[in-house]
Order: C-alpha cells, then structure tokens, then sequence
C-alpha cells in the first residue's frame, strides 16, 4: 500500500474575508486629547454646531465615528449627511456628548511610531480636505459642504488598516517605496486590495456614495490611467449641451493625490496638471490655493509640529523645507536658569510668537487671491513684513530692470550708507550675479569675499545677511536681503525663505494682472 499523498500549502496572504471581518469588528479609537476639545466646544455658553464642527474636524477619525451613528438614523442612503455641521445638527448636543465620552483615545506616546502611517494619512486628509473646500470657493460652488465628509473620510481603509495592525500598514508603505504599485502591495501583504474590501465594506458600513465612487476609482493608481480617464470624461462632457462641469469623484483623488506627495517635485507638478484638468482651474491659481490651504488647514495637538505640510512643502523650482510651519519656540526648562533668563527667554518667546501671528497674517495677504493696487504697495507691504514679521535689523528689496539693480525699499542702514544702483555686468562673478541666475536663497557674513564693495560698504563687518533671489519665468525680478547684527539662525533663515516665496507669488499675480 503506497503511501498517503502530502500537500504543502505555501503560506499566503489571509485575503478580503478575513480582513472584512477584522475591520468590521475595529474598535475605533480617537486622537489624544480629542474628548477634552470636543465636550469643551460642546459645553462652552457660546456652543453652537459651527463651533462642535470646528472642534470635530480636527479629528477625521471622530467625524467616521459620528458619521456612522448619523447615517444609521437615516435609512435612505442619498440623504446621509455630508457636511459636519448638519451631522451635528441631526444627532443633537447631548448624544454628541454620550458620544464622545465614550470613545477611547490612542496613546499620545505612540503616536509617531507604531501609529506613524495613521499620523501621516490623517493630516493628508486635512490638508486634502482643505484643498477641496479652496478649489469649491474658485469655482463657486457648494461642493465644500456636498462632499466635505467624503473628503475628511477619503483615506478611510488605511485608518482602519494603522489602527488594526500598524505594523502590516508600515510594511504596505515599505513595498510601495520599493517600486510596488499599490495593489501589487496590498496583493502581497493582504491577499487582497483595498477596492475588493470596498465594496462589502461600503454594504455593512455607513460609507457615502461619493467616498465609495471615489475608492473605486483610486484603484487606477498609474497617473496615465488617472488622466486618460479625466480626458474621456471632459469628451463625454463636451458632447452634453450643458456647461462642462467638473466631477467630484474625480476631484476628490486628485486633492489627495496631491496632498500626500506634495513633498515630491515631480509628482507634485503631475498632480497639479491632474487637479487643473479635473476642475478646470490653472496650475497657477491652484499653486495659490495649496499655499493658502496650508495656512488655514485645521490641527491636531497631538499631532507633531513637524509633520506639518508647511515643513515639508516646497514651492516650485526650490528643494525640500523650503516652507516651515510656524514653530512655536521651545522654552529651556525653568530649574537650569537664573531667575532673570527666565525673565528674558519669557519676553523673548512672548515676542517671537507675536512675530509668528503678524508673519501669518502677512502671508494670508501675500499668497490670497487678491492682488495689490500697485508693484510699489507690494514692496512696500513685503517691506513692512520684515520689519514686523521678522524683527530684522535691516532689509533691502533690490528690483532687476534693464540688466541693473536698483533700491529704494529698505531700513535698518546708517545715514550715511544708501544703496547705490549697479549694473550685473559690473559684478560678473559676484554672489547677486550667481543667485540671478537660479532662484535660491544663501545666507553668509558682511566680510565674505563674493560679495561685491559696494554691498560691503553698506555693512558693518559683524553683520550677517541673507539673501534670496525671485525669478519670474525664468528671468531675474528682484533680490531680497535680511540683515542681523549677529548670526543667522535656521529658523529665521527659513522665515526669510518663506516671506520671500509669498513675495514671489504676489509678484507673479501682479504681472498677470497687467
């Protein structure tokens, strides 16, 4: 009698039932410090569901929470609530309360190691969600509060993915990093892909149209594919009698395409040919509304500082952390300090956050859509931000016409030191002719050797300056210079960068203006 036949099953990925009914029984969790912001927005004498939905936005994962207790009231599922306010509104002040008192929080000292992934996809929701709720304004529509929940909720599975099993979700990015596409990972580590747990997931989850439409498509994650859906969509379109209208599916992945590779030079201009296609905007106007999304983008506190789009965000021709988030400064700790540094480092911070807010709102004016009366308000106004925004010693804005530079916008020189025009061919091989050339920004001492006499002659050889150049198209615009009595450290050189960039983009709406 022969013997009985062995069969080995080669391990393999657990597959979508297996991950359905993990994720259908996830306990979801909240951001720390979420519970405390929310009940007090909730029981404050001025709550109201505008200020409760302020408070809920800063936490997608309690807005899913709240999504799935409102749509369950609600049988018919083309009247689930897609904006936060009348989610609130329906589910009323004292179940939001039950509500939230009754969610657990992940834990804050996990929260940029094990639950990294869950971090990053959130805040690219916020921002995304911002962008979205930007390019509904510029298109004067209403699309902000139609789909405003299926923004916030668009990275859904991966949420549940980092909150089930993080260590899966980090070994899901490693893939990707190594050339995998993003079903072949998901293939790989799940046995199945996101858009085959969507559906049984959208059947036995309060998931709204729009959300689930939108992860169908997400699957065409090869940027061609993306695009020539885009186009087949703009021909159906043209072939209607009715005006050319975006769609919001569409629309929706193209923000958050963008909002998670913002970072990435190339992707990011791809993604911006994407959005301009699916919304019918130029990449300049676009360009604007990132910029001012990640100003006014809602955080968490529990979230770091560092991964904030501001630190990571680069404008279009410089390279990484070209854009930093307004920091708040970091205190020494009181017990190593005399009595009188704390005194000082106390005024010191309090003027630096004044600084901060002043810097802010200058920048709002800088990057907003609304152009200046004139190119003289413009340097003006800039002007004024250094002085204020920075606190700079001194600052010069030097204007490029006709191969020459020339300044009448600056303070902080002595009576008898005035900024003399000079032509570039005068100073060929000087650092301002070397930045004129490629937009940059260089900082270095009043004594260095590539700076020109005459620029020497208007600093005091202990000063430190920087400098940065704006190009507009290709050819040379200005120069912008900061300086300090003493070094120049890294955060004021980045505060210099940034001002300098919102100058770049006034400047550029400015000329397209005339």
């Amino acid at each position: 009698m022969s013997a009985p036949v062995q069969l080995v099953i080669k391990p393999q990925a657990a597959g979508d039932r297996y991950w359905l009914q993990k994720l259908n029984r996830l306990e979801w969790k909240v951001l720390p410090g979420t519970r405390q912001q929310v009940l007090h927005a909730c029981q404050a004498s001025t709550a109201n569901a505008a200020n409760v939905a302020a408070a809920c936005l800063n936490d997608p994962l309690l807005c899913w929470i709240l999504s799935q207790q409102a749509n369950t009231l609600i049988p018919q599922r083309e009247k689930w609530p897609n904006h936060l306010e009348q989610l609130i509104s329906l589910i009323g002040m004292p179940k939001i309360i039950r509500i939230v008192q009754s969610c657990n929080e992940l834990p804050r000292e996990h929260l940029t190691v094990h639950y990294a992934v869950l971090s990053r996809s959130v805040i690219h929701s916020l921002l995304a969600t911002e962008i979205f709720s930007g390019i509904s304004s510029a298109l004067k529509n209403d699309w902000a509060k139609q789909f405003q929940l299926s923004s916030v909720l668009f990275r859904l599975p991966e949420w549940a993915m980092a909150i089930d099993s993080p260590h899966t979700q980090l070994q899901l990015e490693v893939l990707h990093k190594q050339g995998h596409n993003n079903e072949q990972s998901q293939q790989i580590m799940l046995g199945c892909t996101f858009s085959e747990l969507s559906e049984d997931f959208c059947r036995q989850n309060a998931i709204l149209p729009a959300c689930h439409k939108a992860w169908k498509w997400q699957e065409m994650n090869n940027f061609v594919q993306l695009k020539s859906t885009m186009q087949a969509f703009r021909r159906r379109q043209e072939g209607r009698p009715e005006p050319q209208t975006p769609d919001a599916a569409l629309l929706l992945i193209a923000c958050h395409r963008l909002a998670s590779q913002l970072w990435n030079a190339r992707s990011r201009q791809q993604n911006l040919k994407l959005l301009s296609g699916a919304s019918g905007l130029s990449r300049e106007q676009l360009h604007g509304i990132v910029n001012h999304s990640m100003l006014n983008m809602p955080w968490h506190d529990s979230l770091s500082i560092d991964l904030h789009p501001m630190r990571w965000q680069h404008c279009q021709w410089q390279q990484k952390d070209w854009l930093p988030t307004f920091l708040m400064p970091q205190q020494n700790d009181p017990a190593q300090q005399t009595e009188a540094n704390v005194a000082a480092s106390a005024i010191t911070n309090d003027n630096l956050q004044k600084n901060d807010q002043l810097l802010k709102q200058c920048l709002k004016r800088l990057l907003g859509n609304q152009s200046f009366s004139s190119s003289k308000q413009l340097l003006e106004f800039t002007l004024q931000t250094f002085r204020r925004g920075l606190a700079s010693k001194g600052a010069l804005i030097w204007v490029y016409n006709k191969g020459q530079l020339s300044c009448r916008h600056f303070y902080g020189l002595e009576e008898s030191k005035q900024p003399q025009a000079f032509k570039l061919k005068e100073v060929n091989g000087d650092i301002c002719h070397r930045l004129l050339q490629k937009s940059a920004a260089i900082r270095l001492s009043a004594e260095h050797k590539s700076l020109s006499p005459g620029l020497k002659s208007l600093l005091n050889p202990q000063q430190q300056i920087a400098i940065m150049s704006v190009l507009i198209g290709g050819k040379p615009a200005a120069l912008l210079m900061l300086i300090e009595e003493s070094t120049i450290d890294d955060e004021q050189f980045r505060r210099f960068k940034q001002l300098s960039h919102g100058f770049h983009q006034a400047l550029l709406r400015q000329l397209q203006a005339k």
